[in-house]
């Protein structure tokens, strides 16, 4: 599982959030990118920190989770 981008985002209040993007490769299963579980939104409308989980399995079960932060601030 690889970000694209920075780990973290620095955004101002109420700019809009662009997803980097990201991409995952089964050394198996290939291209696993569409199986890809993306939890926790960003809401520039308000001023915080903000983690978005990646998560993506395999056919094994094997998985593995990365994070993203972004900041938001005035």
């Amino acid at each position: 599982l690889k970000l694209k981008g920075e780990g973290t985002i620095t955004l101002k209040l109420n700019d809009k959030y662009v997803e980097p993007g990201y991409s995952a490769i089964d050394d198996y299963d290939g291209d696993i990118t569409e199986n890809v579980i993306v939890t926790n939104e960003v809401d520039t409308s308000k001023v915080g920190t903000y983690v978005i989980t990646y998560t993506v399995s395999d056919e094994k079960g094997n998985s593995i989770d990365k994070t993203r932060t972004v900041i938001v601030e005035e």
